[in-house]
């Protein structure tokens, strides 16, 4: 079956913008890990700037932690007033 000669570019169209909605963006290994690693540096400069220097196990945290859980204390940093509340369970 064909379409209508005249049709067939509006078909053709449509198609290539329904398959450009199903495309995602392609991020490398190494874009995930700088931005992981820059949203947690982030996060200590900010530790650092409300309560100095920092104990050796807020950097263990830090290390161990991923991406949501850096998230969690970049928030609570707004509000908390000291480093075991930001760092709760």
């Amino acid at each position: 079956m064909a379409a209508p000669a005249d049709l067939e570019p509006a078909f053709n169209e449509e198609i290539r913008c329904i398959e450009a909605e199903g495309e995602m963006t392609y991020v490398t290994t190494f874009e995930r890990l700088a931005g992981a690693r820059a949203r947690t540096e982030m996060l200590r400069r900010q530790l650092v700037h409300k309560f100095g220097s920092l104990p050796d196990w807020v950097d263990t945290k830090l290390a161990q932690a991923d991406g949501d859980q850096i998230l969690v204390w970049a928030d609570r940093v707004l509000d908390e007033t000291s480093l075991q509340a930001i760092f709760r369970p």
